[in-house]
């Protein structure tokens, strides 16, 4: 796959995993010079800049946009740090690579920035570097983890039962409050406006008297809209479709649909 993507022969890079540590390979964030010298890379820029992030920039771009992406089910976007299967809006489920595994992650783009969410599971092989072809695992990994989960959670109605799970099964008072939030804009996303106002409310209540600065915010926000909700639910709705606007422009993917 290396070989390939540079265009230079198979038995340089054999030669070059021959006269390194095992830990490394061409695919390694800092790989040493018998790496970048197989693949005729420079260490430093023309004028001297960082050292080249060999992974995972352009080779896992590359990599999996010429090799798995062909292979996947519907729409993807192979960028420098992740996969994204698109369209990415209102939730993105994008596969996150590591050096000997990655993670399949579900973001709703609904929720802010500064409460950024996410649900993940994590793989195994993705990438594994000293797999002789990572391509293999990856995909396996993939259609095997990451697109059940996806397809199971990775959209609003889905989100909203893995929310809704979360909350009932957690013990009485212990709530975890991104979960009771991300459902009741889950429920504003679908429409379900009754609901997201009884969950805010819920929300507002549980968060009421807390000493943390983040929580008084989240409860904030939750009392205004459990308000909002019984009288001008666009409004909320709105806020919401502003935040998904927002936060896609932000990461350079497709435009939200209508």
């Amino acid at each position: 796959m290396v070989a390939d993507l540079f265009g230079v022969s198979p038995l340089l890079i054999e030669a070059a995993a021959n006269r390194i540590p095992q830990d490394f390979s061409p695919l390694t964030v800092g790989a040493p010079s018998a790496w970048r010298d197989a693949l005729g890379l420079e260490w430093v820029g023309a004028a001297g800049g960082p050292p080249i992030n060999l992974r995972p920039g352009p080779i896992w771009r590359d990599a999996v946009a010429r090799q798995v992406v062909p292979r996947l089910p519907g729409r993807w976007l192979a960028r420098d740090y992740d996969l994204v299967r698109l369209p990415a809006s209102p939730v993105t489920c994008l596969v996150s690579p590591g050096r000997l595994s990655g993670h399949a992650v579900i973001c709703p783009m609904y929720i802010p920035d500064q409460f950024s969410l996410q649900f993940s599971v994590g793989l195994r092989s993705a990438v594994n570097d000293r797999a002789p072809d990572p391509i293999e695992p990856l995909l396996a990994e993939l259609t095997g983890v990451a697109l059940p989960f996806f397809d199971r959670y990775g959209h609003p109605d889905g989100l909203r039962a893995l929310c809704r799970e979360r909350v009932d099964a957690a013990p009485a008072g212990h709530v975890n409050p991104h979960d009771l939030r991300c459902l009741a804009a889950t429920e504003v996303v679908l429409g379900r406006y009754a609901e997201a106002a009884a969950s805010y409310a819920s929300l507002a209540e549980r968060a009421a008297g807390a000493s943390q600065d983040w929580l008084k915010e989240l409860g904030e926000e939750a009392r205004a809209r459990s308000v909002l909700l019984l009288h001008e639910p666009t409004v909320v709705h709105d806020a919401l479709r502003a935040t998904i606007d927002r936060q896609v422009s932000k990461g350079g993917l497709e435009a939200p649909q209508p």
